[in-house]
């Protein structure tokens, strides 16, 4: 018994501007058909592999790669979501997936050997969408690629033919030890750069997710190592350029997340002043440059705003550089009375990680911070609890670290007594 999504591949095509409506409506209609039968036969086939994977004598008599094949891809929540499968499946394929590696199968040998070696090298690894940026770490089982790969099926088989080959990249790098991927980097990073390269917002998104696992298994020396890491930033950095107006805001928030996380997780791997400098570029051609093009959409000044909180935290002392370019755009936020508080609550928090790792150098800006943490209190203070509590704790940081009686404040406006009121009087 078979229910390999193989046997329904969605025959995905690019359609280019000259291709006329009816072959577009034929095209359509061979996808819904494909995942209506998968829809339809998925949870009964299931049912019945689930037991058969049970079964002793099934495992004595059988090879589990093909059922394996079968299942794997079915562990993505993705996928699941896209087949409009039940919100189960993915939970209970992976018992099935673990019960079948529980035998004589090694997960280990099943991942390089099967999913890297034979499947995805011939699904990412063709000459025309091999990236560029790996001509110094060739895959040894691959050609070199040159140009700038189609953007069609012969190019591009896991974007436009074969459905499994991004859950399969996903679960490989997921289930992979640290010791596999450290040996086998290479059949692994190709494809997740051309993932990464793709102009298609949900595959750069993949591609930017998986790799942030990538990097958490990948050794710090391997990165270190030929300028690889390197590499792997140019990857990324050009997502941080999805902004307004060429990108709608909701695709920017979809990509700016996971391409900071993985600079992020890429600057955790790195040491000394490399690590310094790879943060100082995420600030600068992330989050400041971010805020010039993109201030006038809440749900991307929010993301930033929480990407320079989590930057200044991994900088540490060194973030003061950026106090300039910093503090006014927090101030700003701080004191607009339309700011919602969706953007105020990431906003405080940001200006909390700012006073929390630059307190040496707060005298310098201690006065406009306090006045713009007033100006927010008065116009938000009363009406939003989150906000409320954030304020009072800048106050109080801004007290532990500059020290002045605010008694008089506190006169001059009553309003103000909740916002210090954690603050000890001097008499």
């Amino acid at each position: 018994m078979s229910l390999e999504l193989g046997d329904t591949t969605f025959k995905r095509r690019q359609v280019s501007d000259d291709v006329d409506s009816q072959e577009q409506e034929v095209n359509d209609a061979l996808l819904t058909k494909a995942k209506e039968r998968c829809r339809a036969v998925a949870p009964i086939a299931l049912e019945v592999l689930q037991a058969l994977a049970s079964e002793p004598a099934w495992k004595k008599n059988h090879d589990d790669s093909r059922l394996l094949l079968t299942l794997i891809p079915l562990t993505d929540p993705d996928l699941v979501t896209e087949l409009a499968l039940p919100d189960d499946t993915a939970e209970r394929v992976s018992s099935v997936v673990g019960k079948l590696f529980s035998s004589d199968t090694s997960k280990d040998d099943f991942i390089v050997n099967v999913i890297l070696r034979k499947y995805l090298r011939t699904v990412f690894l063709t000459r025309k969408s091999v990236s560029s940026r790996l001509a110094a770490y060739p895959d040894p089982m691959a050609g070199r690629g040159e140009g700038i790969p189609g953007d069609d099926a012969s190019a591009k088989p896991w974007k436009f033919t074969d459905v499994r080959a991004i859950p399969f990249l996903a679960w490989a790098v997921r289930e992979a030890d640290k010791t596999t991927v450290e040996k086998n980097w290479r059949l692994i990073l190709p494809a997740l750069l051309t993932l990464v390269d793709d102009n298609s917002t949900p595959f750069r998104r993949r591609g930017l997710v998986i790799l942030e696992t990538f990097l958490d298994k990948i050794p710090s020396e391997t990165l270190e190592s030929g300028g690889l890491s390197q590499v792997i930033e140019s990857a990324i950095t050009p997502t941080l350029n999805f902004l307004p107006s060429l990108t709608p805001a909701d695709e920017s928030v979809e990509l700016l997340g996971p391409a900071f996380a993985a600079l992020r997780r890429l600057a955790s791997k790195t040491t000394g002043g490399d690590k310094t400098k790879l943060l100082d570029r995420c600030m600068r051609e992330g989050v400041l440059h971010g805020f010039v093009h993109a201030r006038e959409h809440p749900s991307i000044v929010a993301l930033l705003c929480r990407q320079m909180g989590a930057i200044v935290a991994e900088m540490g002392f060194h973030a003061v550089k950026h106090l300039k370019d910093m503090v006014p755009l927090l101030v700003g936020i701080l004191t607009d009375p339309f700011s919602p508080a969706a953007v105020l609550d990431p906003a405080i928090d940001a200006l909390q990680a700012v006073l929390r790792t630059c307190w040496p150098r707060m005298s310098d800006w201690g006065e406009e911070i306090l006045q713009a943490v007033i100006a927010c209190w008065l116009n938000h203070g009363e009406d939003e609890v989150g906000v409320k509590e954030g304020l009072v704790r800048c106050v109080g940081m801004l007290h532990a670290t500059l020290g002045p009686d605010w008694s008089g404040v506190v006169k001059q406006e009553p309003q103000l007594a909740g916002l210090f009121s954690q603050i000890p009087r001097m008499e």
